[in-house]
């Protein structure tokens, strides 16, 4: 049976995210607290929006995801989330269609947050989070194909 065509939009963003140079290795599915002893990413699913129907056969949907950035609270954290932030983007905006040209048509960026404290004492992480949208279409009756 075919992946459900969300999950390999999932996939395709967390296989773009291991070859980054400061985070690759530690990149995760809704992972709700960062690591505490270094830096790490976490993929979000988020909302599924149908927004045309074409036809009787495809539906034109949005895809939203996020992608938590997260690094051990120090003197540079603020640097090193913005480094990580730089790749993340480079990463996943250098192929718009994800490696998934079949039904993915775009993914924008949509946002990032402002860097937040987690955790307390020794364990205190930094986290920001980057929002994307992606465009994409599947069968009206089957969200797989």
């Amino acid at each position: 049976m075919a992946l459900n065509k969300i999950e390999q939009i999932m996939q395709a963003v967390e296989s773009a995210l291991t070859g980054l140079t400061t985070t690759g290795t530690n990149v995760f599915r809704d992972r709700d607290e960062p690591l505490e002893d270094a830096n790490s990413l976490s993929i979000e699913q988020g909302e599924y929006t149908p927004v045309e129907v074409q036809g009787n056969t495809f539906v034109d949907a949005r895809l939203t995801l996020s992608v938590m950035v997260a690094v051990k609270k120090n003197n540079t954290y603020s640097e090193q989330i913005n480094l990580i932030v730089k790749e993340v983007y480079q990463a996943i905006m250098a192929d718009r269609e994800l490696g998934l040209p079949a039904f993915v048509s775009d993914i924008l960026p949509t946002g990032i947050s402002k860097p937040e404290v987690s955790g307390e004492g020794s364990t205190t992480v930094m986290k920001s989070v980057i929002d994307f949208e992606v465009k994409f279409q599947h069968l009206i009756i089957d969200v797989s194909a």
